[in-house]
């Protein structure tokens, strides 16, 4: 079975008694305003409680490198062991490539995408869930810029998900969305020009992105060539490469790009975007992101150096 299946309509859990929970807790979210670096624990944790799961995980996902960062609610060396092994074992399936377009902004089961002889042959299922006896998935996700937030549950029981779950997790998952945009605004209104470039132009090798925060700020190319030790020969060429990887065609347009440039992606904590691996625990509890603006430091005077 290769489509994603069309769930039946969700059931009516005003009955439920996990929805005044519920209700409570996204009460607390919201009023709480968590930073990215609380937002993975957190939601992790709900997502955990709410579907009565043994464990759940939260991941960033780039889908052009395949490189994911994500923490566990579980932190035994046992689980970490095995979701370790998640990063480089073959999905085998969608429902594990965390891709939008088949979820289609749903919450799915992984019974109900494969068949028991596709569960019990998939690779995720043989190397990485089996050995920690997890025999029930739920999954959903939502996409950010390039990369793709998402959820998992897990249950070691045998009792299945059930439609009371995935009304749950819908209602999770909506709202999660919403405070990961905002938690995301708020950092990227928090952090350093020179962070903020990074994440929107990766592309940028350190001293192009040192040029782009001088330019960004407003420096002449006679300074800045001076605060870095360069060559004005030099500054032009970075400026050059520079213009291209953000389609500017003079300085002021370029200055005015950069200097406005906002992330629609930030990662969780304050790594590399590129950190292969999962990461199953939060490095902290702070964002990682300095409220202050990291201008690169003038380089120290040299007798002979090239841009």
């Amino acid at each position: 079975m290769t489509n994603a299946p069309v769930p039946p309509a969700a059931s009516d859990s005003a009955s439920d008694p996990r929805q005044s929970l519920l209700n409570s807790r996204l009460l607390d979210l919201y009023g709480n305003e968590p930073e990215l670096a609380q937002f993975p624990r957190l939601t992790a944790e709900l997502l955990r409680e709410l579907t009565i799961s043994d464990f759940a995980v939260y991941g960033e996902v780039d889908h052009a490198t395949w490189q994911n960062r994500g923490m566990c609610t579980d932190d035994s060396q046992e689980v970490r062991d095995a979701l370790n092994r998640y990063a480089t074992t073959p999905r085998g399936h969608p429902f594990f490539e965390a891709l939008p377009q088949y979820y289609q902004g749903r919450v799915l089961f992984a019974a109900e995408c494969m068949s028991p002889a596709e569960l019990a042959a998939n690779p995720i299922i043989q190397q990485v869930y089996g050995p920690i006896g997890v025999k029930h998935v739920l999954g959903f996700n939502f996409p950010c810029d390039t990369k793709v937030i998402a959820f998992g549950a897990m249950r070691r029981s045998n009792a299945p998900f059930k439609e009371e779950d995935r009304a749950i997790a819908t209602l999770l998952r909506q709202h999660f969305e919403t405070l990961y945009t905002h938690a995301s605004q708020r950092a990227a209104r928090n952090m350093g020009l020179r962070q903020r470039l990074m994440l929107v132009y990766p592309e940028l090798t350190s001293r192009q992105l040192d040029v782009a925060v001088w330019l960004a700020i407003g420096k002449s190319n006679p300074v800045i060539a001076q605060l870095l030790n360069v060559t004005q020969a030099g500054v032009k060429f970075h400026l050059r490469s520079i213009f291209n990887h953000i389609g500017a065609e003079d300085r002021t347009t370029a200055a005015l790009i950069l200097s406005q440039a906002a992330p629609g992606f930030v990662p969780s904590e304050g790594a590399n975007p590129k950190t292969p691996g999962f990461l199953a625990a939060p490095a902290s509890d702070a964002s990682g992101f300095s409220p202050v603006e990291d201008v690169p430091a003038p380089a120290p005077a040299r007798s002979t150096v090239r841009g």
